[in-house]
């Protein structure tokens, strides 16, 4: 066919059962995200609306070039501006509102960097970075999550057009390079010709966006599933299923109605299947995309030569179900912030709170494509290109200045942002909360052993001469002001900052990354000191950083870490998002080799709960080999007991429960969720000489975990503690290695 020709391709006209496989996606996705449990594969419905994308996109652009012989950038991006823009800045701005007026300020700064990459359409890569960052692991998700999969697709809007002008441009540089045309036979058939050309390079191109992407979504879904899971370069071979399509659609259409009809049925059952059998372990995107993006294909198949209506598109075209593939762009963008907020105002989302928040979000969907998506298609204002591109840009810039102002305002670190307190600052606000003196001339406060009351005569007005105490000392010293309420104001760190009480070894990189293999040692203390500690293991062994380092501080001790994220010190196997953690392995046993050879006095580790790629007692067994083997090299080893932890996120529960946290963010020690405690103390009866270094009674005093003590919130998120308590909790850790006799009189 010519350029010239004016003959329709068959993906260019309207087909009532792709607005059917429209339904069909957004329904999985709704499903996946309300939590009903037979639909644990729902997040393929993305990768349908993917194909989806990349078919229509590019029938429309090919029957331009057939049409025009080129294509118009401008004409393009403003269509894709009409289309896109209005619901998805609307929602936006909405979602920010609602987070404005439901979710906690703790939460805000993330949301309002989401926001506004949201708007710049790169929003995938800023989820895929904090996918990959530990730290983030426990956060709440982002009600602007869902916006990657947009940025995904703008993303190829804007690559897929520019490489076809290429391809052109090319193309009209090989047909300059044969004979030129003499007479109007030899114009058709050099027309022709380039037509030929053009064809083939477009072909190849599909063919290597598709086939590069592909091979990379395999590797990096293996090395790196988390990323994998967000980035451009390993969906675009989703688009591409969609790309090659379009590209063969004229020959596609020719196939039997014998052999079209039953790959229609064969589909759906594929993009069904998926959606029910597929589940957060399922390796994806990698080669299991394949089959919701085939089984999309095949049903678009099913449907060229106006086959629509005829087999499954029988099915899809039913009027209730393009309804709901008409909301489907503004009911995805509407029902994930509703199930978000649902979640933290039901803290949790049983099956049936998210079906009704999905339902919900048919109100919204419906409100946008009737006010929204549909007047500002016909908005004359905005019909020409260029006039829509420039509304556009003008739109999204103010709200890109709105969302970075956001940024600006509620950001928490930085330059000019919040930062952690030092604990000597803690204690110099806790003495004046206290009315007693600080400690600016001293070098820590000094150990109360439990039972006994810290020194210091109260004068007549109140006014105390002995040290302010924080957390676990003022524990020891007067549980019962310990276990007081504290205003919000006064908590230390602040409840909308608690996630950023970090130990230090974070701040200076000490603490690797879940692919790193090759230890990475840091050290704190004297450099001649006679007493020689390594600290190691996971997230849950760092956490102790501050109190080791705060008794290195004060008896002249040198400390040194190795620590990894989600990796235990283990001579064994632990899984990690279901895998086995081969780099966690071959990390322990560079660690182990640097323990052997380091001349230490004392090791220190402690853990969180794994899983074994055999059955459960392979972790304590792996946890015992390691420390033996220490042991045998002369080396002890004090394994810090895992404290009981919460599961759910105790900053955000005393921000919205400022008068009531003491009664309502606390919980019952033998409530609390699965720690590494149990597989620590099974390892520790395999083991031949590894202590137990038991501190649960400074965390969990009597039987109750508070979220609060001594003005110190003591968790940081679901999990861990805030590294301001742990360092008040080294009197408790020095007290215990002292009495098992690990280490030399405390000074």
């Amino acid at each position: 066919m010519s350029p010239g020709s004016t003959a329709p391709h068959p993906g260019t006209r309207f087909r009532s059962d792709i607005q059917g496989l429209r339904a069909l996606a957004v329904l999985l996705v709704l499903l996946y995200h309300a939590g009903l449990p037979f639909a644990p594969g729902g997040y393929v419905g993305v990768d349908i609306f993917f194909v989806i994308s990349g078919y229509l996109i590019t029938s429309g652009l090919l029957a331009r070039i057939r049409e025009h012989g080129r294509l118009n950038l401008v004409d393009f991006y403003g269509r894709r501006v009409r289309r896109i823009l209005p619901a998805a800045l609307v929602a936006l701005i909405g979602t920010v509102l609602l987070t404005l007026a439901i979710l906690p300020r703790s939460r805000w700064d993330t949301i309002a960097t989401e926001a506004t990459g949201s708007v710049l359409f790169v929003v995938n890569w800023i989820l895929g970075q904090g996918s990959t960052d530990y730290l983030r692991h426990d956060e709440a998700a982002s009600p602007l999550q869902h916006y990657w999969s947009i940025a995904v697709e703008e993303q190829f809007y804007l690559l897929w057009p520019l490489v076809l002008i290429l391809v052109l441009v090319i193309a009209r540089w090989r047909h300059a390079r044969q004979d030129r045309p003499d007479g109007g036979r030899s114009r058709h058939r050099a027309a022709s010709s380039l037509a030929v050309i053009q064809r083939q390079w477009i072909v190849g191109a599909a063919v290597v966006l598709f086939v590069g992407s592909l091979v990379h979504s395999l590797h990096l879904t293996a090395v790196n599933p988390a990323m994998a899971y967000f980035a451009t370069t390993t969906r675009i071979h989703e688009l591409g299923v969609g790309v090659l399509l379009a590209v063969f659609a004229t020959r596609l259409a020719n196939l039997p109605r014998r052999w079209t009809l039953p790959l229609g049925w064969a589909g759906l059952a594929a993009m069904i299947g998926a959606g029910v059998s597929f589940s957060g372990a399922t390796s994806f995107p990698g080669a299991a995309a394949l089959v919701p993006t085939l089984g999309a294909a095949a049903v678009i198949v099913s449907g060229l030569n106006a086959r629509e209506r005829s087999g499954v598109g029988s099915l899809l075209s039913l009027r209730p179900v393009t309804v709901v593939g008409d909301l489907s762009y503004s009911l995805y963008l509407w029902h994930w912030p509703l199930i978000v907020m649902a979640t933290f105002l039901f803290g949790g989302l049983p099956w049936y709170v998210g079906l009704m928040a999905a339902a919900l979000a048919f109100l919204p969907a419906w409100a946008s494509y009737r006010w929204v998506e549909k007047p500002f298609q016909r908005w004359t204002v905005v019909r020409p290109p260029g006039k829509a591109i420039q509304v556009g840009l003008a739109a999204s810039l103010v709200v890109i200045v709105g969302t970075a102002s956001l940024d600006i305002a509620t950001s928490r670190t930085g330059p000019h942002g919040w930062q952690p307190p030092t604990y000597a600052e803690a204690l110099d606000q806790a003495a004046a909360e206290q009315g007693v003196e600080d400690r600016a001339g001293e070098p820590g406060p000094q150990p109360v052993p439990p039972g006994q009351t810290a020194e210091g005569d109260q004068g007549a007005e109140g006014t105390g001469v002995g040290p302010a105490l924080l957390g676990g000392e003022l524990l020891q010293a007067d549980p019962e002001a310990a276990l007081g309420h504290t205003p919000l104001e006064a908590l230390l760190p602040g409840a909308d900052t608690v996630d950023l009480d970090l130990p230090e070894a974070y701040a200076q990189d000490c603490v690797q990354s879940d692919r790193e293999t090759d230890p990475r040692a840091c050290t704190y203390g004297l450099d001649d000191a006679e007493f020689r500690v390594a600290l190691t293991g996971d997230s849950h062994a760092a956490q102790w950083q501050a109190a080791v380092n705060r008794l290195a501080a004060e008896n002249g001790w040198q400390v040194r870490t190795y620590l990894k994220s989600s990796c235990p010190l283990t001579g064994g196997q632990v899984l990690l998002e279901g895998d086995v953690f081969s780099e966690c392995e071959q990390w322990n046993a560079g660690v182990m080799e640097e323990l052997r050879a380091g001349d230490y006095d004392l090791v220190l580790t402690s853990s969180f709960i794994y899983e074994s790629p055999e059955d459960q007692s392979s972790v304590p067994e792996g946890y015992a080999a390691a420390w033996n083997e220490l042991e045998e090299s002369g080396i002890p080893v004090g394994v810090i007991i895992d404290p009981p932890i919460p599961g759910y996120n105790i900053p955000e529960c005393i921000e919205t429960r400022p008068d009531s946290y003491v009664q309502e963010c606390g919980f019952a020690e033998n409530e609390a969720e699965p720690s590494g405690a149990d597989q620590q103390r099974e390892a520790l009866e395999r083991a031949a000489s590894a202590v137990p270094l038991d501190v649960v009674g400074g965390i969990c005093p009597d039987g109750t975990c508070p979220a609060v003590i001594g003005t110190v919130v003591v968790w940081r998120d679901k999990n861990h503690l805030t590294s301001t308590y742990a360092e008040s909790m080294a009197p408790w850790l020095g007290q215990v290695l002292h009495g098992q006799g690990l280490v030399p009189a405390l000074q």
